[in-house]
């Protein structure tokens, strides 16, 4: 990875690459930031996630769209995040394996995530 990108990991607790990353897209308590430059994390900063009830989970994905994110994390997402994501031009990397952002992070930039498809999708909201 030579250019910049900046990804979006959903986090539970934290800051920073150290943050606990969240299982859920839509129902994390924030996003980490992390601005990415030839291969290597340069800046982070936290975003909340703002209540579903705020306009479901496009509220999320405007969001994200509108603070520059090119990138997602992700485990877990329902198909409207998912579609929505997709339809913003947003990529959504999928790792199930990562537990703080730090390690999320290296895992797209080493290539050892998979592209988000429907089939990882969650089915309903719980």
């Amino acid at each position: 990875m030579s250019e910049s990108m900046r990804i979006a990991v959903p986090v539970e607790s934290g800051e920073g690459l150290e943050a606990v990353r969240s299982e859920h897209f839509g129902h994390s308590a924030a996003f980490a930031i992390v601005d990415v430059e030839d291969g290597a994390p340069v800046a982070t900063g936290i975003l909340p996630n703002p209540p579903h009830s705020q306009g479901g989970c496009m509220t999320t994905v405007n969001l994200l769209a509108a603070n520059g994110v090119q990138a997602v994390s992700a485990v877990g997402m329902g198909r409207g995040p998912l579609n929505g994501l997709m339809q913003v031009g947003i990529a959504i990397h999928h790792d199930a394996a990562s537990a703080t952002v730090g390690e999320a992070i290296a895992a797209i930039i080493e290539g050892r995530t998979t592209p988000f498809g429907s089939d990882h999708a969650c089915q309903g909201h719980h």
